[in-house]
């Protein structure tokens, strides 16, 4: 409540000075907007920072041109009543204070940003007011592409650029505004410091390239000052790459041209020069998808552009198709002839007539008589009486022959310890006698 009852009280006050001026100042004084009481009011000083000369100036319909040091005088006449008002008077002569546009030969634009008042009260009898108006610089800059060793780049690819200024601001500039016109940027900034105010010149420093895609430059590594510096150079970080087409199988060189797919996704098309080669030049720096234009199979290949390269393009020909598919129905061949020499029995056709085969009867007459040893068995009805003569084992007969035939060689017979057949029952020899 304490403080509402101040605020309406100041106003109250505020309000009866300028009641107090209007009625001393008389009604066609008031109409014309200004006293002519010179005695009672001082001249004010208007005083451009930096000091800048020949900028024009209104104030109450009057124009005024600085001087050599920045600066022109308002005279008294042209004064609004309040002017002798703290804060008040200060508020009165801004609004009626204004700056002409101007541009001078050069292209540089001076444009008023802020009224300073440098009084804090009223001053002596006699004494010159002065009043500071910060004048801020735009310049305009061209820019200009060149790759690393200087060469200018042509703007076909370029799409934009961006740039940021040391106090935060940043800017995007498109390819017809960089190409068709000069760009106009604030190069001065006014602030105040330790009770002064000083010019300071504006930094920028380049963020990105936008070229086919890709950032061509490094952030924030190319800077200028537009205040000092009005053509600036912009160096893109461009390669170059050497590209040729080779057989796979034979090696010598194929095809028509490299088919080159860049990091934005359109295609271009580069023909060979001599040699089945092409050398590419100026190209930004990203992520290529390069491939051959032959008669065969060519894959896309990636190519990585970070530094100049060279890169060899293999082609799978239709003659490595042919000479492949031959090497493989050869083998085929060979496999085939090897497999049926291996499974082919020795000696002869595999084919056995029948008539030559021997008939049973044939051979039996050739197969040697075995002895059929005699078992006797302890039966007691087959028992011989005593004294009787034993009988003699029984012998196969042996059949004549019909045919001649060389008889076929036998093999000695192995002992019974020496062969590995199981052992024959044993013979018994015959008993004499009785029991």
């Amino acid at each position: 409540m304490l403080g509402v009852a101040l605020r309406g009280r100041r106003a109250l006050t505020l309000a009866a000075c300028i009641a107090t001026a209007a009625v001393t100042a008389g009604p066609a004084e008031m109409a014309h907007g200004a006293t002519h009481h010179p005695r009672r009011l001082n001249p004010i000083v208007v005083r451009t920072t930096p000091a800048v000369a020949g900028l024009p100036f209104e104030f109450s319909g009057v124009k005024f041109i600085t001087d050599g040091s920045g600066s022109f005088v308002l005279p008294p006449y042209l004064l609004p009543a309040e002017v002798g008002i703290p804060k008040v008077g200060f508020a009165a002569i801004v609004l009626r204070l204004r700056m002409l546009p101007s541009r001078r030969a050069d292209g540089v634009v001076y444009r008023l940003e802020r009224v300073y008042q440098r009084f804090h009260r009223i001053a002596p009898r006699n004494t010159a007011r002065v009043i500071l108006a910060a004048i801020d610089a735009y310049v305009p800059v061209r820019f200009s592409l060149h790759d690393r060793f200087g060469k200018p780049i042509s703007p076909s690819l370029y799409q934009s650029m961006t740039i940021k200024r040391s106090d935060g601001a940043i800017f995007r500039i498109k390819r017809n505004r960089l190409y068709s016109r000069a760009t106009v940027l604030r190069a001065s900034r006014v602030v105040p410091l330790n009770g002064k105010l000083i010019s300071k010149a504006l930094d920028y420093r380049i963020q990105s390239v936008i070229v086919g895609g890709n950032n061509v430059v490094n952030r924030a590594q190319q800077a200028f000052t537009p205040l000092h510096r009005r053509r600036v150079a912009v160096h893109l970080l461009f390669y170059s790459a050497r590209g040729s087409a080779r057989d796979t199988l034979f090696g010598f060189g194929i095809g028509s041209g490299i088919r080159l797919v860049y990091p934005d996704g359109h295609v271009e098309h580069r023909r060979f020069a001599s040699g089945h080669e092409r050398f590419l030049r100026a190209l930004p720096r990203g992520t290529y998808h390069i491939s051959a234009n032959a008669w065969g199979l060519s894959g896309s290949q990636p190519l990585s552009l970070t530094r100049d390269q060279v890169v060899e393009l293999k082609v799978f020909s239709y003659l490595d198709m042919g000479v492949a598919v031959a090497a493989m129905l050869l083998v085929a061949v060979g496999l085939i002839a090897v497999g049926r020499g291996r499974f082919r029995p020795r000696g002869g056709s595999a084919r056995v007539e029948l008539s030559t085969v021997p008939s049973l009867a044939t051979i039996a007459p050739a197969v040697p008589t075995a002895t059929v040893p005699s078992i006797r068995h302890h039966s007691p009805t087959a028992q011989p009486a005593s004294g009787a003569a034993p009988t003699p084992p029984v012998q196969a007969s042996e059949v004549a022959p019909t045919r001649k035939q060389k008889p076929k060689p036998t093999k000695p017979r192995r002992s019974q310890s020496e062969s590995s057949d199981p052992p024959l029952l044993p013979e018994f020899p015959p008993r004499r006698g009785g029991t």
